[in-house]
């Protein structure tokens, strides 16, 4: 098993791979809050949307492949955090980690948030950050492992 940066040819397999996370992220919803669920259904806008990630220089898609098929992936992009009350610094940001169900509990995930966690560091990021559903309850303990601290909550409400 490798963990690689991906190139343009990967797309159709991280399509595949982030449809598979959508419908997994979607049983996490309480059925009364699934308005955000189904979300990834325009692949023409997604192959767009991960094409852009890999041809970016200020992001990066990563994928895990074993005997030639891409089991995981995972991205994460530089940002320039501007507050009124620090000085601007670049904080990467975390985003579409999924590890195939058949694969999860081998470290693949581990794999590819390090290698995630490398480049912004690499690039100069001193702080990593990522969103994650509050029902993930395992995405959670891997965060807390991982040495990564609760800094806000979200809150949504249907107006």
């Amino acid at each position: 098993m490798i963990i690689r940066k991906a190139n343009i040819p990967d797309t159709e397999s991280i399509i595949r791979l982030m449809v598979e996370s959508d419908n997994y992220i979607s049983e996490l919803i309480p059925k009364k809050h699934r308005v955000f669920s189904k979300r990834v259904r325009n692949t023409s806008m997604l192959d767009k949307y991960i094409k852009g990630i890999i041809k970016n220089s200020k992001s990066i898609f990563v994928v895990s492949e074993e005997n030639g098929i891409i089991i995981g992936c995972g991205s994460a992009a530089i940002m320039t955090s501007t507050n009124l009350f620090y000085k601007s610094i670049k904080v990467g940001m975390l985003a579409n980690a999924y590890v195939i169900k058949e694969m999860r509990g081998k470290g693949i995930g581990k794999k590819i948030l390090k290698y995630r966690q490398d480049w912004l560091k690499k690039k100069g990021c001193k702080y990593a950050r990522m969103l994650v559903m509050d029902d993930n309850r395992l995405m959670k303990n891997r965060c807390t492992k991982e040495g990564y601290w609760t800094m806000s909550h979200n809150y949504i409400k249907k107006i």
